[in-house]
């Protein structure tokens, strides 16, 4: 598992929702939501923002100096 792959597994859990209901809220299969949080491969930008989004967080890029 990865930072991100431990997070989304982590945060999906605490807040009562299933993998399959992660997977339709953000039209992504729930084998991909799988693989996300396995590390198996990692998500575009746009899919984390989608899957950050759907469990009611806000993603902040912030540029490096």
């Amino acid at each position: 598992m990865n930072d991100f792959g431990t997070w989304l597994k982590t945060t999906r859990k605490s807040k009562g929702i299933a993998q399959r209901e992660l997977a339709s809220i953000t039209g992504m299969r729930p084998c991909t939501i799988c693989g996300y949080e396995k590390g198996r491969f990692y998500p575009s930008i746009y899919a984390v923002e989608q899957l950050v989004d759907a469990l009611g967080y806000e993603l902040v890029i912030r540029e490096r100096i």
